[in-house]
């Protein structure tokens, strides 16, 4: 079997994340800058994730699913735009402001 499926679905993955990123923190009302800030990663980090363009490290996209209060399962799950929960998503992420 060839490696170019694998390759695809990669990408695939990177684009899902980077999507759920994006509508995750626009629901939340954050700017990328915003975004970056809570997440303690530069802003073109952000833009770069959410156009899939970006190879970031595990703690990096921990870092951004905390950041808008999801767990990174819901970030790579293709289904995610469908049944995120926004007063979750506050919640979660409002929290996290008060942790620092």
């Amino acid at each position: 079997m060839s490696q170019e499926p694998n390759k695809m679905s990669e990408e695939a993955i990177k684009e899902c994340f980077g999507e759920n990123l994006k509508f995750a923190r626009m629901r939340l009302g954050l700017s990328q800058t915003e975004l970056a800030a809570r997440a303690d990663v530069q802003r073109m980090v952000v833009g770069n994730v959410e156009k899939g363009d970006h190879n970031a490290t595990f703690k990096v996209l921990v870092r951004l699913c905390l950041a808008v209060g999801y767990h990174p399962t819901d970030l790579f799950n293709p289904g995610f735009l469908q049944f995120a929960p926004r007063a979750v998503a506050a919640e979660n992420a409002a929290s996290m402001d008060g942790s620092k």
